[in-house]
């Protein structure tokens, strides 16, 4: 079960940096406000909240050792 939601981790990172550098490269080329720009933005910033979802969920699921 754990190695599971640190697949999901691992897999929604890759995503998130895989998808951060495609914006970084749509910004160099079409500038700040190209439409591309601004729907491929927002779809980063749901990976993001995904991720960070997944994160509350697996920490609830798993607290830290003490």
């Amino acid at each position: 079960m754990k190695s599971s939601h640190y697949q999901k981790k691992r897999k929604l990172l890759e995503e998130i940096e895989t998808m951060r550098r495609r914006l970084e490269i749509m910004y160099l080329h079409q500038g700040d406000f190209s439409t591309d720009v601004l729907v491929f933005s927002q779809e980063l910033d749901e990976k993001i909240l995904e991720f960070m979802s997944h994160q509350k969920s697996c920490c609830r699921d798993f607290p830290p050792v003490r």
